[in-house]
């Protein structure tokens, strides 16, 4: 049985929190159809506070949500689904899939495209080094030949550290809190341009905003993985059991126009998946 909020206090057993219910109406679908025993509420982030709900299980899609939660949520398990910021602080009671690829799948790429040995910079928030994501992209960089470094930037600063970036010959951007500013975007863009610094996206629409390749979670696959996320829990595992993890599935672009504005090369020779070329 399925809820859409509409009053302030629903009694029920699952809890979606979920700002878009048009975007994520073949999800819904699968809840309705997987749960269909239990009483389900669809809260917007700004209204799941507010409803008095003690839910057995909460399920989020959005990362506005991730550390607003009641004290009385502590204790209830969280499946994260569509959360792309791998650095989030996320809580002992929180697990799912991450939309973003892992560093391996990026320098996998790298490597097998004739990049490797080069010297390749990263943003991300201040005091981020020390998150499991970052932690296992320095040890990963080393088994792929990758020279990686860390540019650490407080909220705001991103201006102020373009020195420091100038020091890669490539640039590695993943969704994280400084890098999902679009004001950064635009900024990141101009500075690849002018500097003849590719840059390395994780989206179709970074690469035809002027990235020179990108890595994008497969969507088809990734509701397949979550499908099968879910029909565990259906069938009586405690979530938490589940470790958080990544996607399985990826799809790889190429702007061979920007390739050429920068004088850069990239040999996919031995590159083992299919590469979509956009020319924009």
């Amino acid at each position: 049985m399925l809820f859409i909020l509409s009053i302030s206090i629903i009694k029920g057993d699952i809890l979606i929190i979920m700002n878009n219910k048009d975007s994520y109406s073949s999800v819904i679908k699968k809840f309705s159809s997987l749960f269909k025993d239990e009483k389900m509420v669809i809260a917007p982030v700004n209204k799941f506070q507010q409803i008095g709900l003690n839910p057995r299980i909460v399920f989020c899609f959005e990362q506005d949500a991730i550390g607003k939660f009641p004290d009385n949520f502590s204790n209830i398990p969280v499946v994260l689904f569509y959360i792309k910021d791998p650095l989030m602080d996320l809580g002992l009671n929180m697990t799912g899939i991450l939309y973003v690829p892992p560093p391996s799948v990026f320098f996998s790429m790298m490597n097998s495209s004739g990049l490797s040995g080069k010297k390749v910079v990263t943003i991300i928030p201040e005091g981020g080094t020390s998150t499991s994501y970052i932690e296992n992209a320095i040890r990963v960089s080393k088994n792929f030949n990758i020279d990686l470094e860390i540019i650490e930037v407080k909220a705001g600063d991103i201006f102020k550290v373009s020195e420091d970036i100038k020091k890669g010959e490539l640039i590695w951007i993943f969704p994280n809190k400084i890098t999902l500013n679009p004001g950064f975007l635009r900024y990141i863009i101009r500075f690849s341009l002018n500097e003849k610094k590719p840059l390395i996206g994780y989206s179709r629409s970074m690469v035809e905003q002027g990235f020179i390749l990108a890595v994008e979670v497969d969507e088809n696959a990734y509701k397949d993985k979550m499908d099968k996320f879910l029909k565990s829990i259906q069938g009586g595992r405690n979530p938490l059991t589940i470790p958080l993890q990544y996607p399985d599935d990826f799809n790889y672009y190429y702007n061979s126009k920007v390739a050429r504005l920068l004088n850069f090369e990239v040999d996919f020779s031995r590159f083992y998946k299919e590469v979509e070329y956009i020319t924009k």
